[in-house]
């Protein structure tokens, strides 16, 4: 990824249903942000190390990350909120400014939350995608359907992190994307049922 500026991310069992009729990349290019995303609180960050970390790197103890009209703005630990329970955006799929994550104070801040176990669950991806975000600027961090992009990415039983969708694939492919002919056309041959024949 070196030599890119933007990545989407979509996990392996996040499905799309149906053709874009707008570019995200397009609108992430265009509005120049840094995140966006589909979901949130999509789960939260329970622990104290949070703050610790935050105040060493940003010179805050974030406690909690508030979400209006899509942007997301770090809450200070005060009196009322003294241990962290931070939302997270929704990891299974995000568009991300890669030239801002790569900033010196956010790899330093990255590099102390991962530790040297990189592949160690105590931190959960999404906060990686989270914080730094926030903490760059908030007005560059979009939720995608705050800004009117309707993806209909099925991830968990919903889609876009927000509508019922099934939970069984195959139910999913014959039924519910039925009538999506260019994902059928495109995506059938990859698509191995249960039996080993295509759903």
């Amino acid at each position: 990824l070196v030599h890119y500026k933007y990545m989407m991310w979509f996990d392996a069992d996040a499905h799309p249903a149906k053709t874009w009729d707008i570019d995200p990349m397009k609108i992430m290019i265009e509005n120049d942000l840094n995140l966006m995303y589909t979901g949130i609180p999509y789960g939260y960050t329970k622990n104290e190390r949070l703050k610790n970390i935050t105040k060493k790197h940003y010179g805050i103890e974030l406690c909690d990350i508030n979400y209006s009209s899509g942007e997301l703005h770090p809450r200070i630990c005060d009196e009322k909120m003294q241990m962290p329970k931070m939302a997270a955006v929704g990891g299974f799929h995000h568009i991300t400014n890669l030239d801002m994550y790569r900033k010196d104070i956010h790899q330093s801040f990255l590099s102390e939350m991962v530790g040297q176990y990189r592949f160690g669950r105590q931190w959960d991806d999404q906060v990686a995608v989270t914080v730094p975000a926030a903490m760059e600027d908030p007005g560059k961090t979009w939720g995608e359907r705050d800004h009117g992009l309707k993806l209909m990415i099925r991830h968990h039983r919903k889609f876009d992190a927000m509508e019922h969708a099934v939970a069984n694939f195959g139910n999913f492919w014959t039924n519910t994307v039925a009538n999506w002919t260019e994902g059928h056309e495109m995506c059938d041959s990859h698509v191995v049922g249960k039996k080993g024949g295509v759903w």
